[in-house]
Formats: C-alpha cells, structure tokens, sequence
C-alpha cells in the first residue's frame, strides 16, 4: 500500500512538472526560434569590421566635404556623375552604419538578454499567459526592429567598404592634387 501511494504520488508529480512544462512548450519553442535569429544577426553584424569602418570614417567624411566643397566645380557634369558618384557611395553607408553602430551592437545583446530571461521565465512558469503574449510581443517588435535596421546597414557598409579598399589612394591623390592648384 505505502509503495502504491508513494508510486501514486511520484507519478502526479512527475505528470504536473510536465503539464507545466507543456504549458509554455509552444512559446519556448517560439522563444528559441527568436534567439536563434537574434544569433543570426549578430553573425551578420559581426562581418563588418567595425573598428575599421569607425576609424576610416573621419577620413572618408573630410575627403567627401572636400571634394563636394566650394572648391568642387558645379558646372562639370562628368565631375559630379563619376568621381563624386563613388565617394558618396562610400560616404553615405559608412556615415549611417558609424551613426548607428553603438544602437545595433547593444540592441543586439540587450535584445538576447532579454530573450533569454523570457525562455527562463518561461520555464520556471513565473508569468501568466497574458504577460507570456505581451513580452512575446515586445520582443518580436524589438528584434523585428533590429534586423530591419542590420539589412538596412550591413549590406550597404560591406559593398563601400569594398569600395573605399579600392578607391582610397585614388581620392587622396584627387585631394592632394585640388590643394596643389588651390595654392
């Protein structure tokens, strides 16, 4: 009899962990999907040498002002439609990628800390199923927000980084050469 119950109790127990578990099973399992997306954008995020895209920056900007300056002649077509076509291809990408850098790099980690809670939370049944779809929602907005902005940034920074590679020495030779005639 005391084997019978105790055998009883065991298997009501084990039954209400996995009730429990099955519970918020769909929305671990959503979670989960969310965080691996999340280390998808980060790997994304990680092809961009940022140290070098924030370093070159300055230079790139100082040689766009100095070209599309007063000194830049806004009658030569040829001008403005070659040389300065390929500066701002390089320009613009790197001026939105520096501007948002710090904004991508900690949404990222803020949003997998936030997301990891959540799986926790989750799994130790800590919030009720209207919080579980409110958090869930938040989140979803949050990464959906950072992947649209990583697309809008990676891509775009990783071509004019291809560019400015080439192009470099080609600029700075066009500066050195516009303040030789200015003087």
């Amino acid at each position: 009899m005391r084997k019978l119950i105790i055998s009883a109790l065991s298997l009501s127990l084990l039954w209400a962990c996995n009730s429990g578990e099955a519970q918020y099973a769909e929305e671990i399992a959503h979670v989960d999907s969310m965080l691996a997306i999340n280390d998808s954008l980060q790997k994304s995020f990680d092809q961009v040498d940022s140290t070098q895209i924030l370093q070159d920056f300055p230079k790139v900007d100082s040689l766009y002002k100095i070209l599309s300056g007063p000194m830049a002649d806004q009658q030569d077509k040829r001008y403005w439609t070659e040389t300065m076509a390929n500066i701002d291809v390089v320009h613009h990408p790197y001026m939105k990628y520096s501007g948002d850098y710090k904004k991508m790099r900690r949404g990222l980690a803020y949003s997998k800390s936030q997301l990891e809670s959540l799986r926790n939370s989750l799994e130790d049944q800590k919030l009720d199923t209207a919080q579980v779809r409110d958090y869930i929602q938040a989140e979803e907005k949050a990464l959906n927000d950072m992947q649209v902005l990583i697309g809008k940034r990676i891509m775009p920074v990783l071509e004019a980084k291809a560019i400015w590679d080439t192009a470099e020495a080609r600029y700075l030779d066009l500066v050195s050469k516009s303040d030789s005639l200015a003087q």
